[in-house]
């Protein structure tokens, strides 16, 4: 047998392969999760999200007048957000401010926040 020959066989082998494993096991994303969460933005959205969150007067009112409710700022807003922490201080005493942006429906929303050591207060949300 010649040398290209296993190199075509080797080649076809490595395919089937990786198309079985593929097939079998599936495409993996938790890997991507874990990366995101490790960044910044998604550590911080990470922890707003899991802590007790209590809204200003103010953001009640937008909230009505934008029409939207706190299970979209949490399932929408706390997930897919873009802090700026250009605007934000995050080492602010006693509790850290940022600003959210959410560019990702019809309403883009920009939101103050305060993350203190036991909970979240929502001060401001805007439209955009």
């Amino acid at each position: 047998m010649r040398q290209v020959d296993r190199y075509k066989f080797f080649g076809i082998g490595s395919l089937a392969g990786i198309f079985l494993v593929i097939l079998f096991f599936g495409q993996r994303s938790s890997c991507t999760q874990y990366i995101n969460n490790y960044l910044p933005n998604g550590r911080v959205l990470s922890e707003i999200r899991f802590r007790e969150k209590t809204y200003s007067p103010a953001a009640k009112k937008s909230m009505k007048d934008l029409n939207i409710d706190t299970a979209f700022i949490h399932q929408k807003v706390f997930r897919n957000g873009q802090i700026n922490f250009s605007v934000s201080q995050p080492r602010q005493e006693p509790c850290g401010f940022f600003v959210i942006h959410y560019k990702d429906s019809l309403i883009p929303l920009r939101l103050e926040v305060e993350k203190c050591q036991d909970d979240v207060k929502i001060q401001k949300i805007e439209q955009e």
